[in-house]
C-alpha cells in the first residue's frame, strides 16, 4: 500500500459492549457508535486493546497486532507477542493480502484465510463519540486504558 500511514487505533475489548449495542439502536441520533461501513475500513489499523484476555498463548489475545484492509476487499494482518520491529513491519508491508474480507450493513465483518481457508466473522462498529468522562470514572483504573475513542473501530 503506497498510502500515508493513517493512525488509527483498533479496539477489541469487552467492556465496549455498551458502544456496540448503542449501534444498534438507529433511530438513537446520541449514539455512541454505528456498524462499521468498508469505507470506514480501508487503511491501517493498530490493536489498542484486548480484553478480557482468555488465553495468553492465543495470538488473537497478543497486544501488538496490525490489521490492513483495502478496498479491493482483501487484508493482511500481523500478530506479535513482542513489539513490531521496522524489520517486520518492512516484510509486512511486502506481503501480499491473503485474507478476503466483506462487512455488511449491519457491522457484520467476515474474513477469509486463502492459505488454510476457514472464516471468522466479528461484529464491527465505528465509534462516533468518546466514552463519557462519568462512565469512565466508575470504572476500576486498570479498566481505563484501551477504551473506544471517537473514531476507532470496535470488534466483538
Amino acid at each position: 500500500m503506497n498510502k500515508v500511514f493513517l493512525k488509527r487505533c483498533l479496539v477489541f475489548i469487552f467492556a465496549s459492549f455498551f458502544v456496540l449495542a448503542s449501534a444498534m439502536a438507529a433511530d438513537n441520533p446520541n449514539r455512541a457508535s454505528r456498524p462499521a461501513t468498508k469505507a470506514d475500513l480501508i487503511g491501517v489499523w493498530e490493536m489498542v486493546s484486548v480484553l478480557p484476555i482468555y488465553d495468553k498463548k492465543d495470538p488473537v489475545f497478543f497486544a501488538n497486532q496490525r490489521f490492513v484492509f483495502d478496498s479491493n476487499s482483501s487484508m493482511k494482518y500481523i500478530v506479535s507477542e513482542e513489539p513490531f520491529t521496522a524489520d517486520w513491519l518492512a516484510k509486512f508491508q511486502k506481503q501480499p493480502a491473503e485474507i478476503d474480507y466483506s462487512i455488511d450493513d449491519k457491522g457484520l465483518l467476515a474474513m477469509t484465510w486463502q492459505a488454510k481457508p476457514h472464516s471468522e466473522t466479528v461484529l464491527c462498529a465505528y465509534v462516533l463519540k468518546d466514552v463519557p468522562a462519568e462512565m469512565i470514572a466508575k470504572l476500576p483504573v486498570e479498566r481505563r486504558q484501551g477504551l473506544p475513542k471517537k473514531g476507532d473501530l470496535t470488534l466483538s
